[in-house]
């Protein structure tokens, strides 16, 4: 019997070598595959993470803590305010506001001034010239300069003592030059040109007001107003106003504006809304609406104003007149783009709404913020109040004064929600205050006490005592929100959580920024709901699960392929039955924002012109259901939803192999 060659084995030395030379390549060969495959999958499956927590809206909303601003003045009620911040310096921040004093019966108006980013603040001015100084308003300049402006009224009746006092300062609010006499008017706004342009550092004063008690406060009539624009070089002297058409109907038409801005070409924009008081002898309400004001020569003159959206309105409801611009000076995608934010009942209740414009004169039709439901029959919840700034990453941040908290429609406290895709839909809002402004009793009053003598009856002292002017009701005619070069959005309110109205502000912070068309898995795509149809095939309603279920079809109405990845993005969402929640979306988001991968539906990932895809499914599920029992008065539908369409087309001269 022959020995056995272990390296032979019992085919032979060579055929063994090579099978087992052979069977190691195949086994080193089927681990390497395994590897990969593994690798590639965790890789892939980290990329997917990584994606996933990009979309800005996954991305965490952070509130900072609280600070008492007005910590200095415990006992003094503080309402109405305006914001600032040095867009150089994230640590100087300026908050102006009325003061009552119920020990001197008197209404002052300050700055409070900050230069550590918001964590400390010190009263660094106070206008005490009159009995009643109202309306302040406060910006920051070039190279550390800030002004601020407030009107002092004398008495009841318009004389020429009163003034709108305008303040320097040459050290971002820390010392104040005295005041000038500014020209006279009602609820003036400032805006400074930061742009480097042809008219950089350019002051615009901006209010409305009647143009012939300007330099003569005693002429002033309350049934002629109009927005009046005042010009400053340097802050010493104004001048104006300037020239350029005027509303139609001016003696029957109220004008209230609010903070302009000025766009990367010198334009100065501001808005302000229109109230034409109804003839004696008619009936029917005259129009609201707002209207538009611009100027492209530095102020000189004004052009013809456009109307960029009509206002609802609703016999003894009002939601307040404030609203204001924001501009997005960020590098972003949306750089340029102008935003205006206001509040109207058109949704059934007090609701925020903001509309954008990349040129200043074509508007986008506005978008509701603060989405819940309302509680018809019932009153509310109303929102009021609201405030917005954009970031250095182009987030837009918005804040008001919300009502959904309180079942009776009263106690409100400070909501803030963003958007990161220019404005076309926002995220979940959360409240930043954990306190409300509660009215409960026993209630404390800030006193104001009136002395008029009647017309005609000289003989005797008329007497009226009041709550202090826009303490009682909480938080006066305007609001702010300022966002500082470090990215950071600094929100401001006002509650009573004290017993006395006081003033605080937190930060808010995201790690998140804008992108194109609002999420990572569309910044490169393009919008095709022009070139496409989405046709709805069948519908379903679980009652149990309060589920309700779209099936559709998606058709290629251009003459191009269309090619995949295919995505669909909810922009708004809402429900007259409770809270919509989109199902089975590809970034997680259950709201505005939700994303659905459609890619699937297309064979070989391509849909040419004039075909349609497989059917395909959207489902949502309504949380917090409130059946509508026969209910006409609901507004809505069950589900209501904006969207877009989002793929690539094929380049016209390619053509198939």
């Amino acid at each position: 019997m022959g020995t056995t060659n272990r390296e032979s084995g019992p085919l032979g030395s060579i055929e063994y070598l090579h099978l087992k030379r052979a069977w190691r390549r195949h086994i080193a060969r089927t681990l390497f595959l395994l590897l990969a495959a593994i690798s590639y999958q965790s890789a892939d499956a980290q990329q997917a993470k990584r994606i996933a927590s990009a979309d800005p809206l996954i991305s965490p909303i952070r509130i900072g803590p609280t600070v008492n601003i007005s910590r200095s003045r415990p006992g003094q009620a503080h309402t109405e305010i305006l914001t600032a911040s040095d867009p150089n310096d994230p640590l100087k921040l300026l908050v102006c506001t009325m003061i009552w004093k119920s020990e001197s019966n008197d209404l002052s108006s300050g700055v409070y001034t900050s230069l550590d980013g918001g964590r400390t603040w010190k009263l660094t001015v106070e206008d005490t010239s009159a009995n009643a100084v109202w309306d302040p308003a406060c910006a920051f300049g070039k190279n550390g300069n800030a002004f601020f402006a407030a009107i002092s009224r004398h008495g009841l009746n318009y004389d020429n003592r009163d003034a709108i006092d305008f303040y320097q300062s040459k050290d971002s609010g820390v010392t104040w030059r005295a005041p000038i006499r500014a020209p006279f008017a009602d609820r003036e706004y400032i805006t400074v040109d930061q742009t480097g342009g042809k008219f950089d550092g350019r002051i615009y004063l901006y209010m409305q007001g009647d143009p012939a008690a300007a330099y003569n406060a005693s002429a002033k009539s309350n049934n002629k107003t109009e927005m009046e624009l005042f010009t400053s070089s340097d802050g010493a002297s104004f001048q104006g106003p300037a020239k350029g058409p005027k509303p139609e109907s001016l003696h029957r038409r109220l004008a209230i504006g609010g903070p302009g801005v000025v766009m990367d070409d010198g334009t100065f924009l501001a808005p302000y809304r229109t109230q034409e008081f109804t003839p004696v002898g008619e009936t029917s309400p005259r129009t609201s609406r707002i209207e538009v004001l611009s100027s492209s020569d530095g102020g000189a003159t004004v052009n013809e104003p456009r109307v960029l959206s009509a206002l609802s309105s609703v016999q003894g409801v009002s939601c307040g007149d404030y609203l204001a611009m924001e501009i997005d000076r960020s590098k972003g995608p949306f750089h340029g783009r102008v935003y205006l934010i206001w509040s109207d009942i058109r949704s059934g209740r007090c609701s925020v709404l903001v509309a954008h414009s990349d040129d200043g004169t074509a508007w986008s039709p506005p978008v509701i913020v603060d989405y819940v439901p309302d509680r018809r029959p019932a009153r509310g919840p109303d929102s009021f109040l609201p405030a917005i700034a954009v970031n250095r990453d182009g987030v837009v941040g918005m804040t008001w004064y919300d009502r959904r908290d309180d079942p009776n429609n009263r106690n409100f406290r400070l909501r803030f929600a963003a958007s990161f895709d220019g404005g076309e839909s926002f995220g979940p809002s959360l409240p930043v205050s954990a306190e409300s402004f509660s009215y409960k009793e026993p209630e404390s009053y800030q006193l104001s006490a009136i002395l008029s003598r009647p017309r005609g009856l000289d003989d005797r002292f008329h007497t009226d005592v009041f709550n202090a002017p826009r303490t009682y009701w909480g938080t006066g005619d305007t609001a702010g929100l300022a966002a500082t070069a470090d990215g950071l959005f600094h929100a401001f309110w006002l509650d009573n959580r004290t017993g006395v109205q006081q003033l605080y502000t937190a930060d808010v912070s995201t790690d998140a920024k804008a992108l194109r068309n609002g999420s990572p898995y569309l910044s490169n795509l393009e919008n095709l709901s022009r070139e496409c149809e989405l046709e709805y095939a069948q519908t379903a309603y679980d009652p149990t699960s309060h589920t309700i279920t779209l099936s559709f079809r998606i058709i290629n109405n251009s003459k191009r392929v269309i090619l995949t990845p295919l995505k669909l993005r909810a922009t708004w969402l809402q429900s007259a039955i409770g809270r919509p929640l989109a199902t089975k979306t590809e970034n997680g988001v259950e709201g505005s924002g939700a994303v659905w991968d459609l890619s699937g539906l297309i064979a070989n990932g391509r849909l040419e012109p004039g075909k349609s895809s497989s059917i395909g499914k959207l489902t949502f599920r309504i949380a917090e259901f409130r059946p509508l029992l026969g209910d006409r008065e609901r507004l809505g539908g069950l589900i209501q939803f904006d969207s877009k369409l989002y793929g690539r087309m094929e380049a016209a001269e390619t053509k198939r192999q």
